[in-house]
């Protein structure tokens, strides 16, 4: 059996409005969170990743801002592994969400429903399913 090394990550809120705090934290924490994305995308690359999971909330909201979009493509693009993402309760997979009008990278599957996908040059099985509202059962 061959091993699989796999990162989990996920919870970045991109693009909060972060109401709460005033316009210098916004702006520095906004970067913060930009560089704790590329962060694992730096630590994925450096340990020889076979997958990345990203799991749920990676946006804050539907309102997300085409830089973050080109950011967030290009840091994924430099992964030369497998890419899934589980929409979260704050980013579901809808008609509005960037996962629907978004073309992520080659490497990347987004999930909705239920799926189950095999990965023969790994011999591994990815399960996986997204929010596609805001509030699951």
């Amino acid at each position: 059996m061959k091993s699989v090394k796999i990162v989990q990550s996920g919870d970045f809120h991109l693009d909060s409005p972060l109401a709460l705090h005033h316009m210098a934290f916004r702006k520095k924490r906004r970067e913060e969170l930009l560089q704790a994305f590329s962060g694992i995308i730096d630590h994925s690359v450096k340990i020889s990743a076979d997958l990345l999971l990203l799991t749920g909330d990676i946006f804050d909201s539907k309102r997300v801002t085409q830089i973050t979009l080109e950011f967030l493509h290009k840091e994924m693009d430099r992964f030369p592994g497998r890419i899934f993402i589980s929409p979260g309760n704050h980013d579901p997979y809808t008609s509005e969400s960037p996962y629907a009008y978004h073309k992520f990278p080659d490497n990347t599957h987004v999930f909705r429903e239920y799926e189950e996908i095999f990965i023969p040059e790994l011999d591994c099985l990815v399960c996986g399913q997204g929010f596609t509202d805001l509030y699951e059962e």
